[in-house]
C-alpha cells in the first residue's frame, strides 16, 4: 500500500522500510533499511584426511592441515538437478520436468563423483541473510572443466533440503568475460556466488557442502574440452582434485552468528 501511495497518489512520504524479505525456516517477512544487511559474516573450511578419494569430510570454522581430494568427472553420467532457484529446465520437455525450488535431496553418496563436507550441529537457530560465497583451491588434467557447488540444510532426522547452488568453470572463472589461459594439473582458485537468501538454519540441523562438476539440467555439462561449450562433439573424463586444509577452500556465510 506504500508503495501504491507514492507512485500512484504521489504521496512522497518515504516508506517506513525500504526492504521487505522473507525468510524460509522462519515463515516469517522482515524488513531492513537497506541491503545488503550490516552483519558478519561466518568464515567455515572445508577439510578431509590426506589422500581421501571417497569422504563425507568435515566443515569448521578452524583450516585443518593441507590435504586434497580427488574424484573422476564423466560427462556422459551428469549429476542430476534437484530443485534450484535459476532453474528453467522443469518446463522444458524431454527432462522428465524437473522441479524447482527447495527440495528433498537425494543421497549421491553411492556416486563417486560427489563430495560432502559437514558442519556440526547447530544449538541454536542460526540466521543466513545476503550473498553465500565459495571459494574452491582446484585443479583437473583437462584443459578446462566445471566445479558446481550446492549449499544444503541437514535435519536430525537426515532429511537434506538445498538452499542456493552455483558453478563455475576453469578458463572463466571468477567471473571472466574472456577466456584466461589454463594448464592440466596446475592448482588455482575458484569463486562460485550464489544468489542471496534470507534462510533460518533449525536447531539441530546442520549445514552440507556438495562438491561435484555437474548439475545437469540446470547447467550444461562441460565436456572437459575447452572452447564454446555448446560446439563441443566429444567429451572425455577428467579427474579433478580439490585442495583443503590451510585456508585453501571455504564457504563465506553473511549473516548474525550466534556461537556454535
Amino acid at each position: 500500500m506504500e508503495w501504491f501511495a507514492v507512485h500512484l497518489k504521489h504521496e512522497h512520504s518515504a516508506p517506513s522500510h525500504p526492504v521487505s524479505y522473507y525468510r524460509i525456516g522462519a515463515g516469517k517477512w522482515e524488513h531492513a533499511d537497506a541491503w545488503p544487511l550490516a552483519g558478519v559474516s561466518r568464515r567455515m573450511y572445508l577439510s578431509a584426511d590426506e589422500g581421501s578419494s571417497r569422504i563425507t569430510g568435515r566443515l569448521g570454522r578452524e583450516p585443518s592441515a593441507s590435504g586434497k581430494v580427488q574424484y573422476e568427472y564423466d560427462p556422459q553420467n551428469p549429476l542430476p538437478t534437484h530443485g534450484g532457484s535459476a532453474l528453467l529446465a522443469w518446463i522444458i520437455p524431454g527432462f522428465g520436468g524437473a522441479p524447482h525450488g527447495s527440495l528433498l535431496q537425494p543421497d549421491h553418496r553411492q556416486r563417486s563423483d560427489v563430495l560432502y563436507f559437514d558442519s556440526p550441529v547447530f544449538e541454536e537457530p542460526q540466521n543466513i541473510t545476503g550473498k553465500i560465497q565459495v571459494s574452491l583451491k582446484v585443479s583437473t588434467d583437462a584443459e578446462d572443466t566445471a566445479f558446481s557447488v550446492k549449499l544444503m540444510e541437514v535435519f536430525p532426522d537426515g532429511r537434506s533440503f538445498n538452499i542456493v547452488d552455483g558453478i563455475t568453470s576453469l578458463v572463466y572463472r571468477n567471473n571472466s568475460d574472456r577466456p584466461l589461459v589454463y594448464t592440466p594439473g596446475e592448482p588455482v582458485d575458484v569463486k562460485i556466488e550464489m544468489w542471496p537468501t534470507a534462510w533460518q538454519l533449525q536447531k539441530g540441523s546442520f549445514i552440507r557442502v556438495e562438491v561435484s562438476s555437474s548439475n545437469f539440467p540446470a547447467y550444461h555439462v562441460h565436456s572437459n574440452f575447452k572452447g564454446p561449450w555448446a560446439s563441443q562433439e566429444a567429451t572425455k573424463i577428467a579427474r579433478q582434485t580439490v585442495y583443503v586444509g590451510k585456508g585453501e577452500s571455504y564457504i563465506e556465510l553473511p549473516g548474525k552468528w550466534a556461537d556454535m
